[in-house]
């Protein structure tokens, strides 16, 4: 329920936005437009390969199933958009907030996000292989079911994110925040996250194979339920209220 009321909610927010009809033809024609008022327009199925939309505002915009490969969309304005099914592969999306976007079904691999905001977005299925989210702001995000194979997740925020079922084999993170995140039948297989911080993150059913967790923050996290921990490196992690699969390890508590 909760998340038909999300998407009907971004589905709204479409309406009652206005684009330039100027920058919206300059676009079509050069596809290129810097700065430019694009709020609201239907650009689905369109290709816009190698477009530039540095700066520009596609607020509440319809870009299902658009082509942006290899797209420079650098501090672009995408919130609330319809990016379902959107190939942005290669994509420049450094610095762009893509608050309360959907993200169902999009390809994202190889994109560079570094510093963007997809705070609140929403995803199912969405291919964020070998993405870099340096630095991005992703608390809140529902990510369920997404490939992060081979991502780059240094000092990125997913307090609180949902990542049901997500992959994230092999990615690499230093510092980033999972407070709170629930990452229940997620895949970490050999994935590097060096002194992040997994406070009270749900790891139900989730895989860490050979995953390596130095100086992690463990504290309130239930490994009870995760499938694996074989060949995980826990080497300097912090252990308070840890709930590990041979009992309760305290060993870092303030006292």
């Amino acid at each position: 329920m909760r998340k038909l009321i999300l998407i009907s909610a971004l589905l709204f927010s479409f309406n009652g936005l206005a684009y330039n009809e100027t920058d919206l033809a300059k676009f079509k024609v050069l596809n290129a437009c810097m700065d430019c008022d694009l709020s609201g327009a239907d650009l689905s199925n369109a290709n816009f390969t190698g477009a530039v939309l540095t700066g520009a505002n596609l607020e509440g915009a319809n870009l299902s199933n658009a082509i942006l490969f290899d797209a420079n969309l650098k501090s672009a304005n995408f919130t609330g958009a319809n990016l379902t099914g959107a190939n942005l592969s290669y994509a420049n999306l450094d610095s762009a907030n893509l608050d309360r976007a959907v993200l169902t079904g999009a390809n994202l691999t190889s994109a560079t996000l570094i510093g963007a905001t997809l705070e609140n977005v929403f995803s199912l299925d969405a291919d964020l292989t070998a993405t870099n989210l340096s630095y991005a702001n992703l608390s809140g995000a529902v990510l369920e079911r997404a490939s992060l194979t081979g991502a780059i997740l240094f000092d990125a925020d997913f307090s609180s994110a949902t990542l049901i079922g997500a992959v994230l084999e092999r990615a690499v993170s230093l510092d980033a925040n999972f407070t709170g995140a629930r990452l229940t039948g997620a895949n970490l297989s050999d994935s590097m996250f060096l002194g992040v911080d997994l406070t009270g993150a749900n790891l139900i059913g989730a895989n860490f194979t050979g995953a390596d967790l130095t100086g992690a923050n463990l504290t309130g996290v239930d490994f009870t339920f995760a499938v694996n921990l074989r060949n995980t490196n826990l080497d300097s992690a912090k252990f308070c209220k840890t709930q590990m699969p041979w009992g309760e390890v305290n060993d870092d508590c303030a006292e």
